[in-house]
């Protein structure tokens, strides 16, 4: 399972992109958005499913903006047909009920980068177009696409409960998706996730995980208890905090510009559970993670990291790498393994 090679980039070179959306007006504002910014050039436009896959198969942009709403086919099955000629896909779609909100976790899921809710049409576009241009720019330092393997069935041996935390951002929900469905049932340890996710998603995204899991996956709330065996799923906008065996979910300040930050859980972590507990840091842009891994090292944790093999973004891993401070680099594909063995210890 090896990470698709991002082509170099000449100098100046603008990011190329396709733009896919039913709506006329939505073509336009899109596009007007996008080409304010002399690093951006938008090199083809489509209304439905098969001109987006024609145009992703004959340009080859960078990037494609994808509405999930299409006339003649759902935008999943455009993710699914652009995998044999890989494209970083933005999804741009309406997430006001939660049908929507599942198609685009399902997205997510596919092989989507990131998503952007389209904007209210009696809002000033600058937010927006600010938004849209930091999000074109973001992924492009993502893979275009992870073909994921299937991950391996881990053995088991029984051993000391153990805290698992894990944290993802760019690229994680189809990692987690992977990973947590190669678990066994039987995990003898808690499991937090901090995943870097819009509101209204994470409760989705729980749901989704538990349909897929051998375990029980919930969204965290206020004062649960840890339970060994259960998955909680941090909830958007919201601080996970852990108290010894409960957490709570709390509002608060941006930790490296985020809410939740995988660094607040993991340092509360290791500090309520000392060496018993692992941390695990998969893809991701940025260095969420890294101060959270410090912690848990110095209070006699472990910590392993996705190896950039494996990853959308070799972001959040590779700065936690850099550091010294992963005990093992890990392609996702032997996670489950080395996570059993974390719990259950080694044969």
């Amino acid at each position: 399972m090896k990470r698709p090679k991002i082509l170099p980039r000449e100098e100046g070179q603008p990011i190329r992109v396709v733009i896919c959306d039913d709506s006329p007006f939505m073509r336009r504002m899109l596009r007007q958005g996008l080409e304010r910014s002399l690093d951006i050039e938008v090199v083809g436009s489509a209304a439905t499913a098969q001109e987006a896959i024609e145009l992703v198969n004959t340009l080859h942009p960078d990037v494609l903006t994808l509405d999930l709403e299409l006339p003649d086919m759902d935008g999943i099955n455009v993710l699914h047909a652009c995998r044999s000629n890989p494209v970083r896909v933005l999804v741009i779609s309406t997430f006001t009920d939660s049908a929507e909100t599942e198609r685009a976790v399902e997205a997510l899921a596919e092989g989507a980068v990131d998503v952007l809710g389209k904007p209210n049409v009696k809002a000033a576009p600058s937010v927006f177009f600010a938004q849209l241009l930091d999000r074109v720019r973001d992924i492009m330092q993502a893979a275009p696409y992870v073909s994921l393997d299937n991950v391996s069935a881990p053995k088991i041996k029984k051993g000391i409960q153990r805290l698992i935390v894990i944290g993802a951002s760019t690229g994680g929900p189809r990692s987690l998706q992977s990973l947590l469905s190669a678990l066994p049932a039987d995990m003898n340890a808690p499991m937090l996730i901090v995943q870097h996710m819009p509101k209204t998603f994470t409760s989705v995204f729980a749901q989704r995980l538990g349909r897929m899991c051998a375990f029980e996956v919930v969204q965290a709330t206020d004062g649960a208890a840890l339970v060994p065996g259960r998955a909680y799923v941090a909830a958007a906008g919201r601080h996970l905090h852990v108290d010894g065996q409960h957490i709570h979910v709390r509002s608060g300040d941006p930790v490296n510009g985020l809410i939740p930050a995988i660094d607040v859980t993991m340092i509360e972590a290791a500090a309520a559970w000392g060496s018993n507990v692992t941390g695990v840091i998969l893809t991701g842009i940025g260095k969420d993670g890294c101060e959270g891994a410090r912690a848990i090292r110095a209070a006699g944790g472990r910590v392993i990291a996705e190896s950039e093999d494996t990853c959308a973004v070799f972001g959040m891993p590779k700065a936690v790498i850099e550091a010294g401070l992963a005990d093992e680099v890990v392609p996702l594909d032997r996670m489950a393994q080395a996570i059993v063995e974390e719990v259950y210890g080694r044969e």
